[in-house]
């Protein structure tokens, strides 16, 4: 549990405290929403990665003036071998001994919703092969938004109907915008496994959403944020082709407008 509200932490820039849901957490910064905005494809001409060499981000010029860090999506996939991504400060050298942004092993496709500081230039570096993206999705500043508010974790409990595993959120107060829920899979012994927050009325789930990939007889896990607007329920769609799995959500808190 210590782990799992440490990512929570660390993603959002907030100090952790368990709260009822009408209490806020207080924070030095707030996050903000943003319309995605893909700022780098490998797959375009020129874009190519190397194995070890740094390449920079174009993140601010995306961003409103004064944002402390920014929220992206990274993308990982058609590996050859184990491969990680690692985001770092472009004044120094990745710390390989460090949480990757991202990593993935040959064959699969991974995302991982990661922060980024923007108190100096960011740059990635991809230590092995294979397709990188990297999609803006939110921000933070000091201009009022939303705040992480913590719960006592709660487990789930879902259902497997039409192709989706369906989890309602548990009880969140009506300012609740987002939830923060931790979903875990777990792959059968001769088969991986892999699931996407998707939308809740069968139109499939979009790109810019947070997925989940399991090697075969492991499990993988990460705190997906599932923002509310889009639908009253969590709900995660399993890659075409491949059965139910096992998969739990538990929710660790939520994301509301700051309250003074």
């Amino acid at each position: 549990m210590k782990r799992i509200l440490l990512a929570v932490s660390l993603l959002l820039g907030v100090t952790m405290a368990f709260a009822s849901p009408s209490q806020a957490v207080v924070s030095s910064t707030s996050f903000h929403f943003a319309d995605p905005v893909r700022i780098f494809d490998s797959r375009n001409p020129g874009s190519q990665m190397t194995s070890g060499v740094a390449t920079s981000l174009s993140i601010s010029s995306v961003l409103p003036v004064g944002s402390r860090r920014a929220i992206v999506n990274t993308f990982v996939g058609g590996s050859s071998q184990p491969t990680k991504l690692f985001i770092h400060p472009c004044s120094q050298a990745p710390n390989l001994g460090e949480r990757a942004a991202n990593y993935g092993d040959a064959g699969t496709q991974e995302v991982n919703m990661v922060p980024v500081d923007l108190t100096t230039p960011p740059c990635m570096t991809l230590i092995g092969d294979g397709n990188v993206i990297v999609d803006v999705v939110g921000y933070e500043n000091e201009v009022a938004g939303l705040n992480y508010v913590a719960t006592e974790p709660t487990e789930l409990v879902g259902s497997f109907v039409d192709g989706l595993y369906r989890f309602a959120p548990g009880d969140l107060p009506l300012v609740a915008e987002a939830a923060a829920a931790w979903v875990t899979i777990t792959a059968p012994e001769d088969q991986l496994a892999a699931v996407q927050l998707a939308s809740c009325d069968g139109t499939g789930p979009d790109a810019f959403w947070p997925s989940l990939t399991a090697m075969a007889g492991g499990y993988a896990d990460n705190l997906f944020i599932v923002p509310l607007a889009i639908t009253d329920e969590i709900c995660l769609q399993t890659l075409a082709g491949l059965p139910p799995l096992e998969i739990t959500v538990w929710r660790y808190g939520y994301l509301a407008p700051n309250v003074s």
